[in-house]
């Protein structure tokens, strides 16, 4: 998922340490509304949008917003779980809302409904990170080290088999199909590094997640740089 549980984590007190980028994803997440209603980014004005609040996803609405210079008190914020959002959008309660997969699909099973972007069109990606225990990296590098190899490893196969990975994992997931997942996983690529861009990206993440009251922290760049440790990276 987006850093924010992560950095959360961190803030109160959590000795964890980002060790790689699991994935990058501009697709996974996104904006669903009824294109009735929405059919261009100043028709939000005056608009009910659902968030589920401190996700991702209501990251991604105060980036839209400040992208395409909405002012935040003209748009109808309603706090909601994320399976709640597309009955809610059924019932006119809301016009849009800011979400994942598989909801912003499962939304066109409803008439009227519309993914509107997806978070590689308004100009982002999010990063998935790797968490490990801080004591782990710090004292035992050796198992930490294998374990990053085996995850890229994992990572390659599923690029250039996602099929296979999709039956694989839905054994967990149990989604209604193979071929959703399926679709999913190419949804995402697997870089396995630390990117200057991801970074960046998880400063601002912080930095609006300090602004919003999500988690206690002074320097939000500060607490990104204790998160993130690049060092078992850098030695495989």
């Amino acid at each position: 998922p987006p850093p924010l549980p992560q950095l959360a984590a961190r803030a109160r007190g959590g000795k964890i340490v980002q060790v790689m980028t699991g994935y990058l994803s501009g697709k996974q997440n996104g904006l669903v509304v009824n294109g009735d209603a929405v059919k261009k980014p100043a028709d939000f004005l005056g608009k009910s949008v659902g968030v589920q609040r401190g996700s991702g996803a209501h990251y991604h609405m105060a980036w839209f917003l400040q992208r395409y210079k909405l002012p935040a008190d003209k748009v109808s914020v309603k706090f909601m779980d994320a399976p709640d959002q597309i009955a809610a959008l059924a019932r006119g309660d809301i016009q849009g809302f800011f979400s994942w997969e598989p909801y912003l699909t499962k939304a066109g099973e409803i008439p009227k409904a519309k993914i509107f972007s997806r978070t590689i069109d308004d100009g982002f990606s999010f990063a998935g990170n790797v968490v490990m225990r801080e004591e782990i990296v710090k004292n035992r590098k050796d198992v930490a080290g294998k374990v990053v190899k085996g995850l890229i490893a994992a990572a390659g196969w599923m690029t250039t088999n996602p099929l296979e990975a999709a039956k694989v994992a839905n054994e967990v997931l149990k989604a209604p199909s193979v071929e959703a997942v399926s679709q999913q996983i190419q949804y995402l690529s697997w870089p396995g590094d630390f990117r200057k861009k991801v970074y960046e990206q998880e400063v601002s993440i912080a930095e609006w997640g300090v602004r919003m009251g999500l988690f206690p922290a002074k320097d939000a760049k500060q607490l990104v740089d204790e998160l993130i440790d690049p060092s078992i990276i850098k030695s495989v």
